[in-house]
């Protein structure tokens, strides 16, 4: 199997030679195989140069660097993607790593489900802070250990972690373009939109174990209370499918049960930041009661926090 690894960059000059040694450094699978993209989104310190310096050293790997100026995360992997020269594209943060195995799990849920459109594993989740590491907790995959087409995406995903992160995936490059890739100019819900572009048109083949690292702060962090304000893009797409009634019948009690997550995420998001009001009006929004003992739990602490 050839395979291209996209790794979108920007001010990672901390971290991205952790990532690249994490692509290097697979096993059972031959390195010539192996295509690594490396685009740099504008960085203004010395990620480039970080780069350079691994070019330099590995000449006989398939690494390039191409720089753009600043456009965003979606941009960058959608041009690294126009780059590749595999049939198969995987992407990786530049402050997340794989696991050894990534690669070989990738090449069997390929070599397995040969008509699938997105190849992916679960994830653990790193804190820096103090080097604590915790399996995402993927909900409602019973108690399947092995690799299998991924049921319900929507399901999952609204009811625990994600089943898998940017980090973590592979996809034909022939479906990427179908759905449109990246959204160009969303660096927040970008990864979402585009799975659930793939979920509601192909199977997702899925290793349960995790094979990737999605490196974050403590709970506490920016990335977990960040405020919101608004609904995200990627949900008011699927929203106006579902109202136009381009979603399947059988689909559809998941994915607004998807949304409904979305807008109570947000609830928590502004009730932390202290943006009651928006907290309370996200609650007030009848799909959020899709997920009721969810909504039930929120609208306590919102009183509460009122």
């Amino acid at each position: 199997m050839k395979i291209s690894i996209v790794i979108p960059l920007f001010n990672k000059q901390d971290s991205i030679k952790r990532a690249i040694n994490s692509v290097l450094h697979q096993v059972e699978v031959n390195p010539d195989d192996i295509e690594i993209i490396i685009v740099d989104d504008g960085s203004s310190d010395n990620s480039s140069a970080e780069v350079e310096q691994i070019i330099e050293t590995l000449k006989g790997r398939s690494i390039s660097l191409i720089k753009q100026e600043n456009a965003g995360v979606s941009s960058a992997r959608n041009r690294g993607v126009k780059h590749a020269q595999s049939l198969y594209v995987a992407f990786l943060d530049a402050d997340d790593t794989y696991e050894p195995t990534f690669l070989s799990e990738i090449d069997k849920l390929i070599s397995r489900f040969p008509t699938s459109a997105l190849f992916c594993t679960s994830y653990n989740f790193v804190y820096e802070e103090d080097h604590n590491v915790k399996a995402a907790k993927v909900a409602n995959l019973s108690s399947k250990k092995e690799c299998h087409i991924l049921p319900d995406f929507f399901l999952v995903a609204a009811t625990g972690d994600l089943p898998f992160c940017a980090s973590s995936i592979c996809v034909r490059r022939s479906i990427f373009w179908e759905v449109g890739g990246f959204p160009i100019g969303e660096n927040m819900g970008e990864d979402q939109s585009l799975y659930c572009q793939i979920a509601l048109r192909h199977d997702i083949a899925y290793s349960p174990a995790p094979h990737a690292n999605y490196y974050c702060c403590t709970s506490g962090s920016l990335m977990q209370t960040h405020e919101v304000a608004s609904e995200m893009p990627y949900s008011k797409r699927i929203q106006t499918l579902l109202d136009q009634g381009h979603i399947h019948s059988q689909k559809e009690p998941s994915v607004k049960k998807y949304i409904a997550g979305h807008l109570l995420d947000l609830v928590r998001r502004n009730l932390y930041s202290g943006n009651t009001q928006a907290a309370q009006r996200h609650l007030n929004d009848a799909r959020s009661k899709a997920r009721p003992l969810k909504w039930l739990y929120w609208a306590f602490r919102v009183k509460v926090r009122g």
